[in-house]
């Protein structure tokens, strides 16, 4: 009776579990995998999820990573009662949510520029040494929030040393001055500078993220400028510190930049170049003041001699007065014929003065500036021909228009200038001013900082202070604002600029330097730089100095 009892158990059991079995398994295989209830599953995605946050993951790691993941979710799933084959059937583990966004992150990471930088944290700067040990021969600098690629680890009786590569360095540096993993991509990330650079001869900056979007300015090929941030198929760029756009992924070359160690070949080729450029800007100050000096004595002299001419003439017309009351008619008539003579060679000298005055003062004067205002109509014109232009015409078009351009003010540009070094005295006194004024703003260009509303040449300047400074040092007086200033002087067309001219771009000015290039203070990241002429779109070019 009792075997009959147990018999009868065992069979209903084996059959209760049976059932469950079966009823899970079809649940299982019914609902969608996200959908489980099964205790431990969720558990298991979620901590793979938290550890997933917690750590860095090696791109090389993924495959391993991402079947443990897969592995530890089955063995969850089995031990709460679920078959493995019943897990795979309702979802593939590798498609879970949690597995793709590790997946995606892994391959974010896998792409980032900021990867395997080690970036420096010193007080100044540290050297860098031929060898692991401070006795070695010192090949370079590395100054502080400066990235290297860690091409190798060495332990070494004071400690662990690495070799790196930064810049055109390679050497040793102690360890310990910097940080890698985590914590240098955060910094990476703050003192990483990302550049845009234009690959297409001319390109639109937009007001927005869309083709459609009205255009800003024409962007120059060649041309560098810093990234803010990105949105889908546009960049949007920092192009000065007034004027913010977007542009087309398709024609732009993005790189982050990191500040890298300097040789100490670099180091003292910089230090050379610094050297040269000060120099420079004291040789033309002097020649520019010896040939003020001279200017004012020449002019001096010019009027001792007037005085002198003056109290002669005065002298002598006494004289002949006195000699006319006691002389017979015979010498009266003589005087009469010499005063005669005399008073045709006045006439003829003071015709000639006239002449001369009149066509320095008049015509010249009238002719220049019905000239430049002339020229300036002209490239206004054309400048406002080529905006509407831009608005109904593709990228390409606008391209090929502007290299055309650039090739016609380059060799205008030229001829110009060789016309001017034959001028007489006046331009050349005129010349050594303009050699002065560039020669001293081309020494700040790297040197200073950029700082709004600032108009110091020692501490930093925004743009309009910058050009405000660098003309008041040599007597010029200009507004404040760049827009003001893009309206003192005289107009000058592209064709005729020359270096001491400033170029006016609308909320944003600079100084003409020659070669195509203008020197100005454009963000707080560059500071004062040096590019090219028409790197943004030119409203005016204008004569301050006056010659």
């Amino acid at each position: 009776m009792k075997k009959r009892r147990f018999g009868k158990r065992l069979l209903t059991g084996t059959l209760c579990i049976g059932m469950v079995t079966s009823m899970l398994t079809t649940t299982a295989m019914a609902a969608p995998y996200d959908d489980l209830t099964i205790a431990g599953v969720a558990a298991a995605v979620h901590q793979n999820e938290a550890n997933q946050e917690n750590h860095l993951v090696a791109p090389l790691a993924s495959a391993s990573i991402l079947a443990s993941a897969a592995l530890e979710v089955q063995a969850e799933a089995v031990t709460a009662g679920v078959s493995a084959d019943a897990v795979s059937a309702a979802l593939p583990v590798e498609e879970h949510p949690a597995v793709v966004a590790t997946e995606a992150r892994m391959q974010e990471e896998a792409e980032s520029p900021y990867k395997d930088i080690a970036i420096s944290q010193v007080e100044n700067y540290v050297n860098i040494r031929t060898e692991p040990n401070v006795e070695a021969e010192v090949v370079g600098k590395i100054y502080n929030n400066s990235s290297a690629q860690i091409l190798d680890t060495v332990e070494m009786e004071d400690g662990e040393w690495y070799k790196i590569l930064s810049g055109s360095v390679e050497g040793y540096i102690k360890a310990e001055f910097f940080v890698t993993g985590e914590d240098a991509e955060a910094i990476a990330r703050e003192v990483g500078y990302v550049t845009a650079t234009i690959n297409t001869e001319t390109l639109r900056l937009r007001a927005d993220a869309d083709l459609g979007s009205s255009t800003l300015s024409l962007l120059s090929q060649g041309e560098n400028y810093e990234v803010v941030s990105q949105e889908g198929d546009f960049t949007q760029i920092l192009v000065d510190n007034d004027l913010y756009g977007y542009v087309s992924n398709d024609y732009i070359d993005e790189k982050v930049e990191f500040a890298e160690a300097i040789s100490i070949e670099e180091e003292r080729a910089k230090q050379e170049e610094e050297a040269r450029k000060q120099r420079e800007a004291e040789e033309a100050a002097e020649r520019l003041r010896q040939e003020q000096e001279a200017a004012a004595r020449a002019e001096e002299a010019a009027a001792e001699n007037s005085r002198s001419d003056s109290g002669s003439s005065s002298s002598s017309s006494s004289s002949s007065s006195n000699s006319g009351s006691s002389s017979s008619s015979n010498d009266s008539q003589d005087s009469s014929d010499r005063s005669d003579n005399s008073s045709n060679d006045n006439t003829a000298d003071d015709s000639y003065d006239n002449s001369d005055s009149s066509g320095n003062s008049g015509s010249d004067s009238s002719s220049d500036d019905s000239s430049n205002s002339s020229s300036d109509d002209s490239y206004n014109n054309s400048d406002s021909s080529d905006s509407s232009s831009d608005s109904s015409s593709d990228d390409s078009s606008s391209d090929s228009s502007d290299s055309s351009d650039d090739s016609s003010n380059s060799s205008s540009d030229d001829s110009y200038d060789d016309s001017s070094d034959d001028s007489g005295s006046g331009s050349e006194s005129s010349s050594s001013l303009r050699d002065a004024i560039v020669s001293y703003a081309e020494s700040f260009a790297g040197n200073l900082a950029y700082v709004w509303g600032g108009t110091s040449l020692t501490t930093g300047a925004d743009c309009s202070g910058f050009v405000q400074a660098i003309f008041r040092t040599y007597g010029i007086s200009l507004p404040r604002t760049s827009d003001e200033q893009g309206y003192s002087g005289t107009a000058v067309s592209s064709s005729d600029m020359r270096p001491g001219d400033i170029v006016y771009y609308g909320g944003h000015i600079a100084i003409y330097i020659g070669d195509g290039l203008v020197v100005h203070a454009s963000s707080a990241k560059t500071g004062v730089k040096i590019s090219s002429w028409n790197y943004r779109t030119v409203l005016g070019i204008r004569n301050v100095i006056g010659d």
